[in-house]
Order: C-alpha cells, then sequence, then structure tokens
C-alpha cells in the first residue's frame, strides 16, 4: 500500500493527524491533531455531563432503572451548550480536513 493511502486510512480510522505525522509532517500533524484532541476533550466533558446528570436522578430515586425511560431522559436532557456545537463543528472539520490535505500533499510531493 502506498504510503499517502495508509496515510490518509490513519487520518480517518485512529485520529487526524496520524497520518501527516507518519510521513513525518509532523507540524502539520499538529495542526490537525491539537484542535481535534481539544474539541473531542469539550465534547466528552459535555457528555460526560450529561450522563451525571441522569446518574444523579437515578442514585436520588426520583427515576426508576428503566433503560427506556433513561435513554429517552438522555435524550430530552442535552447539555448542548455553543461550545459543545463548535467541537462537533471541529471534530468534523479536522476529520474531513486531514483525509483531504493529506491526499493534496503526497500529490505535490515528488
Amino acid at each position: 500500500m502506498k504510503a499517502p493511502i495508509r496515510a490518509a486510512l490513519m487520518n480517518a480510522l485512529l485520529f487526524p493527524g496520524t497520518g501527516h505525522i507518519h510521513l513525518k509532517r509532523y507540524a502539520r500533524g499538529c495542526l490537525f491533531l491539537v484542535p481535534t484532541l481539544a474539541a473531542a476533550a469539550v465534547f466528552m466533558s459535555g457528555a460526560m455531563d450529561q450522563a451525571q446528570v441522569v446518574a444523579d436522578q437515578i442514585m436520588a430515586g426520583t427515576m426508576p432503572l428503566d433503560p427506556t425511560l433513561i435513554a429517552a431522559k438522555v435524550e430530552s436532557a442535552s447539555v448542548n451548550t455553543p461550545w459543545m456545537t463548535v467541537s462537533v463543528y471541529v471534530l468534523i472539520a479536522g476529520w474531513a480536513g486531514s483525509i483531504i490535505d493529506v491526499l493534496l500533499i503526497s500529490k505535490d510531493a515528488p
């Protein structure tokens, strides 16, 4: 398998920027890796806050231990802050951008 294809697959399947690092484009890889990693941390923090709200209700006894009710509560009690919305867009842009970029820089290489 050619290195550019392997790098694109690494960006797509592992994490954005890993394919760039594989191609020894460290600075460019960090340009994708760091913001995407920060966005993932913000998103996971919001998701954990949402799960904690539901878990607290279960532990307090205000919500029965019913899987369908819990799923409905998680969907309705979304803690969608503007930061979570931005983090989702950054994740999508980082993932798609890193795949496209690694394919474009591989065409410029000799």
